[in-house]
C-alpha cells in the first residue's frame, strides 16, 4: 500500500488518464528471457488497477498481479473477460513479502511502484532491498525484471505542472530511489543489471497529460499521485492561478513553456536486470 497516497479515495478515478506507457519497452525487455513470451508467467509487482497487465494478458501465458490496496485490486480484477480471468490472478500482499514459491516466474514489471514504499534512504533503502531480493528470489534464473521509475531530472523536468508544486516535486525526488543507486541495488539482490531505456514520447496520463485545465479537476490529479500531497490551501492557491491564466488568455502558453523541457528528458525510465 502506497506510504502516502489514499487509493481507496482514488481508485475508481485512477483509470480515467492513467495509461501503460512504455508498453513495448516492457514486452521487448522480458522478450530476452530464455522462455519465448507468449509462454511466460508474468508477476506485476504492484500491480495498481493492472493497467499493464490487462495490455499484457493476450500476450504471455498467465499473470500474477500483486498489490496491497483492496480497492485498487477490485479495479484490477473487474477489467478482465471471463476467458481471461482463466489466465490472471490476484493476491492481495505488499511486494517485499510475497507469497509465492521460488524460481516461480519468468519475467517481473515492477511499474511506477517503488516511490510509494514506506523507505529511509539514510540506512541504504531497506525496504527496496527487501523487494528486489524477493524479486531474485521468486524469478528464474536467466529471468528478466523491468522496473519503470522516474529519474530524478524527469521528475524536476518532464511535467508542466512541477512549476506548479515545486515543493512536492522536491519531495518527490526524496521518494525515487537514483538510478545508480537502484543499479547497485539490483547487482546486490542477484541481478545482471542491463540497462536503462527512456521514452521521450511516452506519457504517464495519455493525451490528458496535455490537459491544461486538469489540476482543476480532482479526477483528472488522481491520475498522478503527487497530487495527493498538495494541502488543501497550496491546491486553492493552485486553483486560482491557473483561472487566472485562463481568462487571460495565457494558460495553454503556460503550458507550453513548462512543457519544453520534457522533449529533452521524458517521463519515465525503464530499468531491466536479469537473474544471475
Amino acid at each position: 500500500m502506497s506510504s502516502y497516497e489514499n487509493y481507496d479515495r482514488s481508485a475508481h478515478a485512477y483509470d480515467q488518464t492513467r495509461v501503460p506507457a512504455g508498453l513495448e519497452i516492457v514486452t521487448g525487455c522480458l522478450s530476452q528471457s530464455p522462455v519465448p513470451l507468449a509462454q511466460q508467467s508474468l508477476l506485476d509487482a504492484g500491480c495498481g488497477t493492472a493497467n499493464y497487465s490487462h495490455a499484457l494478458i493476450d500476450i504471455v501465458r498467465r499473470i500474477t498481479a500483486v498489490d496491497a490496496n483492496a480497492t485498487m485490486l477490485a479495479r484490477a480484477r473487474s477489467k478482465f473477460s471471463a476467458q481471461q480471468q482463466n489466465r490472471v490472478e490476484f493476491h492481495q500482499s505488499v511486494i517485499e513479502r510475497l507469497p509465492f514459491n521460488s524460481q516461480q516466474f519468468d519475467g517481473i514489471m515492477i511499474n511506477q511502484v517503488l516511490h510509494h514504499l514506506d523507505e529511509d534512504p539514510q540506512s541504504g533503502y531497506p525496504t527496496t532491498c527487501a523487494v528486489l531480493a524477493e524479486c531474485a528470489r521468486v524469478l528464474k534464473p536467466d529471468g528478466v525484471i523491468v522496473i519503470n521509475i522516474c529519474s530524478h531530472e524527469q521528475l524536476a523536468q518532464g511535467f508542466w505542472y512541477g512549476e506548479l508544486i515545486p515543493d512536492q516535486v522536491s519531495r518527490m525526488q526524496q521518494r525515487h530511489v537514483p538510478l545508480a543507486v537502484l543499479e547497485r541495488l539490483l547487482e546486490r539482490s542477484g541481478f545482471a543489471y542491463g540497462g536503462r531505456i527512456v521514452p521521450l514520447d511516452a506519457l504517464m496520463q495519455g493525451e490528458e497529460y496535455f490537459n491544461a485545465r486538469g489540476p482543476l479537476d480532482a479526477v483528472w490529479r488522481s491520475g498522478d499521485s503527487i497530487w495527493s500531497t498538495v494541502p488543501a490551501r497550496q491546491m486553492q492557491k493552485i486553483k486560482q492561478r491557473l483561472t487566472e491564466l485562463d481568462q487571460t488568455g495565457e494558460l495553454d502558453r503556460f503550458v507550453q513553456r513548462c512543457d519544453l523541457a520534457r522533449a529533452g528528458v521524458g517521463q519515465m525510465t525503464f530499468v531491466h536486470a536479469r537473474r544471475k
